[in-house]
C-alpha cells in the first residue's frame, strides 16, 4: 500500500486555491507593462519611439506573365490589381482595361486591404483549362 509521501499528490507544487504558491515579481511586473506600451507605441505611430510598424499596402501594382498553351505557343498578358480600404466606405471601380491581343488574356482584381487573395490568372484565358496550360514566367523571370 502507498504511503502519503509516494503518492502524486505528494509531488504536486501547486494546489488548487494556494496563493503562497505565487509569489509577485515587480521586475516582471515592469517588463511586462513596458512591453505593452512599446508594443502599442509601434502599431500606432507614436512619436515617443523610434521604430514604427507600417499600415497596410493600398493603391495600385500590376505584374507581367508569360503563359504556355498545349501547343507550345507563348503569349504575354497584365494583371492589375486595386488594394482599397474598405473602411473608407469607397469601393473603387473596377478598372477597365483591353483584353489584349493572343489566347492570354488582361485580368483587373480588387482587394481589401488586410486579406489576400488567390490571382487565377488562366481562369479567362482561351485555352487556360486545357492539359498543358502553364504559367511559364512572370515580369519576365522563369
Amino acid at each position: 500500500m502507498r504511503t502519503s509521501s509516494e503518492d502524486f499528490t505528494s509531488l504536486k507544487t501547486v494546489t488548487f486555491g494556494d496563493e503562497s504558491a505565487v509569489s509577485p515579481n515587480r521586475a516582471a511586473s515592469i517588463i511586462s507593462v513596458f512591453s505593452i506600451f512599446l508594443i502599442w507605441a509601434a502599431f500606432t505611430g507614436s512619436k515617443l519611439i523610434p521604430f514604427h510598424v507600417p499600415g497596410p499596402f493600398i493603391g495600385e501594382l500590376g505584374f507581367s506573365y508569360t503563359a504556355m498553351n498545349s501547343l507550345g505557343e507563348t503569349d504575354d498578358a497584365e494583371v492589375t490589381i486595386t488594394v482599397y480600404d474598405v473602411q473608407t466606405g469607397e469601393i473603387p471601380d473596377k478598372l477597365d482595361i483591353e483584353p489584349g491581343v493572343g489566347f492570354a488574356i488582361n485580368d483587373t482584381y480588387q482587394i481589401v486591404a488586410w486579406r489576400s487573395a488567390l490571382v487565377k490568372v488562366k481562369r479567362n484565358d482561351v485555352g487556360g483549362k486545357e492539359n498543358g496550360y502553364k504559367v511559364i514566367a512572370i515580369n519576365d523571370q522563369e
